[in-house]
């Protein structure tokens, strides 16, 4: 494998095809398009920290634990009668998002997904944003 962030495009695959009700999962790069944000709701995915384990003085491979953000945008609006609350369509897609990810492989060479926490929503008139984090691992072979 020579690419770090491998799988990033497995995840939105999985993404979208685990949350079919979501309308527009990507990448950072996939928003470029749209000047007022993504069609809602949406998923948007980013490499976050990582954390080499293992030492390369015992041979040439070591471990990188990789923490993926998963931000979930959905519409943010005063609830009409009959509608889900903005933090009602966030727990169910939450939850869609996060069974379907747990435990999956993204890749060959990569570990099991993992949860690994969520960050505190964001709230803007017209949306919310709530990040998630999940965690998978790679092996990393040196060139010695």
């Amino acid at each position: 494998m020579s690419n770090l962030f491998a799988c990033g495009p497995a995840l939105i695959t999985r993404i979208a095809a685990q949350v079919p009700t979501l309308a527009h999962v990507s990448d950072v790069s996939g928003l470029e398009p749209f000047e007022n944000g993504p069609p809602l709701p949406a998923v948007v995915i980013m490499p976050d920290s990582a954390e080499a384990q293992g030492n390369p003085d015992d041979g040439d491979i070591q471990r990188e634990s990789q923490r993926w953000q998963l931000v979930l945008m959905v519409d943010h609006h005063q609830s009409d009668a009959g509608d889900m609350s903005t933090v009602e369509q966030a727990g169910e897609l939450l939850h869609q998002l996060l069974t379907g990810l747990i435990g999956w492989r993204p890749e060959s060479g990569y570990s099991a997904c993992r949860y690994a926490g969520r960050a505190e929503p964001y709230y803007e008139p017209g949306y919310a944003e709530f990040p998630v984090y999940i965690e998978t691992g790679l092996l990393i072979a040196g060139g010695a």
